[in-house]
């Protein structure tokens, strides 16, 4: 009898608990439906939309391939310029004068010849220094007398040479007719180009060139230091015999 009513009043509880969750779900449910608030969707209506708008405005990123890091490049070295930038350019046709610069003035060179007692002078350091036939050399270069114009400056004159093959005799004068055929003097060349007035040096430190004539030796010395014979006095006698004649022309001074 005992158990019996215990179990016909659990019973009675479980209804009546039951009983009373009904009734709290019912009175929810009514309440939510008299509720003012509306339930909203969760996803806006618009989205599908503003995420293709999305989509358009951002462009897709591109994945990076993974790869080595680039090397680093050795520096480019500088090529050397190229003829044509060397030089500068010139018509092919025409000729290359590699020959060097004409000088102005060039040594006036002063030989002596023992053989036939002549004192002669050229441009030419070598002439006349060869051996002859007997074996010895003919003429000695005895040094630089002073220079000479190669071409023609103001107020200068030829230098003229002769020679009298009878007396073995070199002579040098401004003048181109001062001896004759008939004294014994052909006529050679020019040798250069000299001043013959002093006051038309265009260099003041022109030298003069002294003239003596020997009558034993029928030899003519031109030079520009007197000091060698010993005299300036026209017609004296100096040293060798050498007899002055005073100054036949000016020449411009020998190179350093």
């Amino acid at each position: 009898m005992n158990m019996e009513k215990r179990e016909a009043s659990g019973e009675d509880v479980i209804g009546k608990r039951a009983a009373k969750v009904d009734a709290i779900v019912v009175t929810t449910i009514a309440n939510f439906a008299d509720s003012p608030i509306k339930a909203t969707s969760a996803v806006p209506e618009n989205a599908e939309a503003e995420v293709k708008k999305k989509h358009k405005k951002r462009a897709p990123r591109r994945k990076k391939k993974a790869g080595k890091a680039p090397e680093a490049q050795p520096e480019a070295k500088a090529k050397p310029p190229s003829c044509a930038e060397r030089e500068p350019a010139r018509d092919m046709h025409q000729p290359v004068d590699n020959r060097p610069a004409k000088r102005l003035s060039v040594p006036l060179y002063r030989f002596w010849n023992a053989r036939t007692s002549d004192h002669f002078y050229t441009t030419n350091r070598y002439k006349n220094t060869k051996k002859g036939d007997t074996g010895q050399v003919d003429s000695i270069r005895e040094g630089v007398v002073a220079n000479v114009f190669t071409e023609p400056q103001p107020y200068t004159v030829p230098m003229h040479s002769y020679y009298d093959k009878k007396n073995c005799d070199h002579f040098y004068t401004t003048e181109r007719l001062e001896h004759k055929p008939s004294a014994g003097f052909e006529y050679g060349s020019v040798i250069g180009w000299v001043y013959s007035d002093p006051a038309h040096c265009s260099d003041e430190n022109a030298v003069a060139l002294h003239c003596y004539w020997n009558a034993e030796t029928r030899d003519h010395l031109y030079t520009s230091t007197p000091e060698e014979v010993g005299t300036e006095v026209l017609g004296e006698v100096g040293k060798n015999g050498y007899r002055y004649e005073g100054i036949v022309m000016y020449l411009p001074p020998a190179s350093p």
